[in-house]
């Protein structure tokens, strides 16, 4: 083999062998898969401060912080999570074998069964967690720091036009109330009204009031057909391309995810 095609082949190699190794640390990580308001974090012990954004990877040694308002799941490889309570401060120790230790405020696990478990490190013992759910609680305060939140995110109350809701089909789908003005809203406006949408609905389904759930995520998409990626057996749908939008909302009881179109129509999961 000439040295040209021997150099090629170890270039090559080593290409693999790189991108399989960091493929390799990208699961090995934890990541953040959730975002209410206020939430930042470090990569890594020696990382500064940033805000946080959905997906962020979180190697040992990483530090994740909620504000007064804000809260933030981190999910494991296998699956595991941990949600952060509002002022709530969390460093992943290692994320392989799911260990954590809070610094300040309330997280909740919830580790899958036979995963090898987790440890959560409190103010005053170890949690060790098999298969089950706990909660921690650390009085300790967050230091302070400057927290910027999105209008669009802090919309605590809905437009009261978008309240009445109705059930249809054999799905879980509801619909709403759609303004004449549809037509003229600006893409703001139609991305307000259709988390108002989900919140209004998920409130009446969990019996509380929507302002005590708020928007995690809200990412744009274009559906395949009108079923918005969740068809009903027994049903049939347009097979056109449908823009709407994912949402995930955070409640008491938990994260929820929303697919709806642009005219009204939301469906649950």
């Amino acid at each position: 083999m000439s040295s040209r095609c021997a150099s090629t082949l170890f270039v090559v190699l080593a290409a693999i062998v790189l991108l399989t190794t960091a493929g390799v640390a990208s699961a090995a990580n934890a990541k953040i898969s959730a975002i209410v308001l206020e939430v930042s974090h470090r990569v890594g012990p020696d990382g500064t401060f940033v805000t946080s954004t959905l997906g962020a990877q979180l190697p040992a040694g990483s530090r994740v912080r909620t504000g007064p308002r804000g809260k933030a799941e981190v999910k494991f490889a296998d699956g595991s999570s941990v949600r952060m309570g509002p002022r709530s401060d969390m460093v992943v120790t290692d994320p392989t074998t799911k260990k954590v230790k809070v610094m300040a405020g309330q997280v909740f696990a919830n580790i899958i069964s036979g995963t090898g478990g987790a440890q959560i490190q409190g103010a005053t013992a170890t949690a060790a967690v098999r298969g089950t759910q706990v909660l921690v609680e650390v009085t300790e305060p967050v230091e302070s720091e400057e927290w910027v939140t999105t209008p669009e995110a802090d919309q605590a109350e809905l437009d009261p036009s978008w309240e009445g809701l109705r059930t249809f089909g054999q799905g879980p789908v509801v619909q709403g109330e759609v303004p004449a003005e549809t037509a003229t809203m600006t893409a703001s406006q139609m991305r307000t009204a259709m988390v108002g949408l989900a919140k209004s609905h998920l409130a009446q389904r969990l019996g509380i009031r929507p302002g005590r759930i708020y928007l995690a995520s809200l990412e744009p998409v274009v559906w395949p057909d009108a079923a918005l990626g969740c068809a009903v057996e027994g049903q049939s749908y347009a097979q056109v391309e449908t823009p709407g939008y994912k949402v995930l909302l955070d409640s008491p009881q938990g994260f929820y995810n929303y697919a709806t179109d642009t005219r009204g129509r939301v469906i649950t999961d």
